[in-house]
C-alpha cells in the first residue's frame, strides 16, 4: 500500500505542476490541455491516499472539470481548422475579405441577403435615405454626384459603406448598374447587431470597409477625389465610429 501511496503522491505533484503551468501559458489550447492533464493526474491520489479511502467529492470534481476542458478543447480544434468554402465563397473572400479569417467571412455573409438587378438599374439614388451596405457580386456600376460620373465599381466593391461610417442616414451619390449584376445587402441594424453579438467579426468588417472607401480615393482622379470629399465631408480618421459604437 505504501508504494501505492508514493506513487499516486509523485502523479498528483506532476498534475500540480500541470496546473501551474496552466496559469503560466497564454495559448488557450495549451491551458485546456494542462488542465486536462491536472485533473487526470491527481485522481490516484485521491484512490490510494494514507487515509485507505476513496475521496469521491475531489474525484467528481475533478472528472467534471476535466469533461468541461475536453469539451472546449475540442471546439478551439474546431475553431482552428479553416472552414470549407464552396468555389462562390473562395472567389470572394481572396478578392474582398482576404484581410479576415475564412471564418469571420462566413459569419458576416449569413446576415446578408442576395440579390439581382439590370443593366442601368438604380441601385441608390442620390439624397435618400439610406439603411443598408452593398457588396456587387458581379457586373458593375458608375457612381455619379450631382450628375458628374465620379467613379466606376466592378465585382468585388462596395456601395455604401462611406454611409454606414460616417452613420451618416443620407446618401451622397447616385449608383446605377453599368451591367446585370448580383450584390449582397446588410442592412445597418443586422451589422449594429453584429458589433453587439460579435465585436472581433464586426472590426474586421469595420477594416475591410474603411480600407475599401480609402482604395476608392486613392483609384480616382484629383476632381474626382475633390467630388467625393465634397459631398461626403469624409472626415480623416473613418474608424471614429468603431470607437464611438463600441
Amino acid at each position: 500500500m505504501g508504494d501505492s501511496i508514493t506513487w499516486a503522491f509523485a502523479v498528483y505533484c506532476v498534475g500540480c505542476t500541470l496546473a501551474f503551468l496552466s496559469y503560466a501559458v497564454r495559448d488557450m489550447l495549451l491551458l485546456r490541455i494542462f488542465a486536462i492533464g491536472n485533473c487526470t493526474l491527481i485522481v490516484p491520489y485521491y484512490i490510494f491516499n494514507a487515509k485507505n479511502e476513496v475521496l469521491w467529492a475531489p474525484i467528481l470534481m475533478a472528472l467534471v472539470v476535466a469533461i468541461i476542458n475536453i469539451f472546449n478543447t475540442l471546439v478551439l480544434l474546431r475553431d482552428s481548422r479553416p472552414p470549407r468554402l464552396t468555389p462562390e465563397e473562395a472567389e470572394l473572400y481572396q478578392k474582398v475579405f482576404h484581410r479576415m479569417s475564412a471564418r469571420a467571412m462566413l459569419k458576416i455573409l449569413k446576415g446578408a441577403q442576395l440579390k439581382h438587378a439590370k443593366t442601368d438599374e438604380v441601385l441608390i439614388h442620390e439624397g435618400e435615405y439610406r439603411s443598408e451596405v452593398v457588396l456587387l457580386r458581379t457586373g458593375s456600376a458608375k457612381v455619379f454626384v450631382q450628375d458628374n460620373l465620379v467613379a466606376q465599381l466592378v465585382a468585388g466593391r462596395f456601395v455604401g459603406e462611406m454611409a454606414y461610417i460616417r452613420d451618416q442616414k443620407v446618401s451622397s451619390a447616385q449608383v446605377v448598374l453599368a451591367e446585370a449584376s448580383s450584390y449582397l445587402v446588410w442592412q445597418f441594424d443586422v451589422l449594429d447587431r453584429l458589433k453587439v453579438d460579435d465585436f472581433a467579426t464586426y472590426s474586421q468588417l469595420f477594416a475591410t470597409l474603411s480600407v475599401e472607401l480609402a482604395q476608392k480615393v486613392q483609384d480616382s482622379s484629383a476632381d474626382e477625389q475633390a467630388q467625393l470629399l465634397k459631398s461626403s465631408s469624409m472626415p480623416v480618421d473613418s474608424l471614429g465610429k468603431l470607437s464611438s459604437k463600441r
